[in-house]
């Protein structure tokens, strides 16, 4: 089964205007059936995903609690849509599309990335620095400076790790399963999450600080 590994929870979070939004909201109108019982969370939205065309985010810096809460549901021909809120709302979480993913979290944290996706995004595409590259990502439990080197080199980009930085977060395990076909500045941004970590771009490179 596949797995999800950032997601967060909805509540008609507004959403990032770009086609593959466009795409994931029609998605999400489509009807389904199926029936969990005592399912973990984060399993419950990776069989959704199978199910479905769309792409879960399950949000790594969700309490442990939240994403692994039991989901005890049976539905027969609702929308996607109406599933995912009866789902997520016993959490405490919501959901938003970001860059055509779903995103799943707290409110606060899905509202401040759609935000992100809507502003941060246009401008980082614009630098021409490869941000802009859609990639499939799968890592478990990869060391911080690794996981940087590998978006590296997907995107073309000369990423900068400051000597703070890699002392107090270089090892910081990353784990980010199930996600694919999304721009690359948007694993950036969950990956540096992570790790409580920021960065700047200036030309070709990616400047990563705390």
């Amino acid at each position: 089964m596949l797995s999800v590994a950032l997601v967060a929870t909805v509540a008609s979070a507004a959403s990032a205007s770009t086609p593959s939004s466009a795409a994931a909201r029609a998605e999400l109108r489509k009807k389904v059936s199926f029936e969990f019982e005592d399912t973990p969370l984060w399993e419950a939205l990776s069989s959704l995903q199978m199910m479905t065309r769309l792409n879960f985010v399950l949000d790594a810096s969700a309490p442990r609690e939240k994403r692994e809460a039991a989901v005890s549901m049976k539905v027969e021909n609702v929308t996607v849509e109406q599933a995912l809120r009866k789902m997520l709302g016993p959490a405490g979480l919501h959901y938003g599309i970001v860059e055509g993913t779903v995103f799943v979290s707290t409110p606060e944290k899905v509202a401040a990335e759609v935000r992100r996706s809507g502003t941060k995004g246009r401008s980082a595409e614009a630098t021409g620095t490869g941000l802009g590259k859609r990639i499939s990502v799968e890592l478990v439990d990869t060391p911080l400076t690794e996981a940087l080197d590998f978006l590296a080199r997907q995107g073309g980009l000369d990423i900068i790790l400051d000597p703070r930085a890699r002392r107090e977060r270089g090892q910081t395990p990353i784990n980010l399963r199930g996600v694919s076909d999304m721009p690359l500045r948007v694993v950036l941004d969950w990956v540096l999450k992570l790790a409580d970590l920021r960065y700047s771009v200036r030309g070709n490179r990616v400047f990563v600080s705390m």
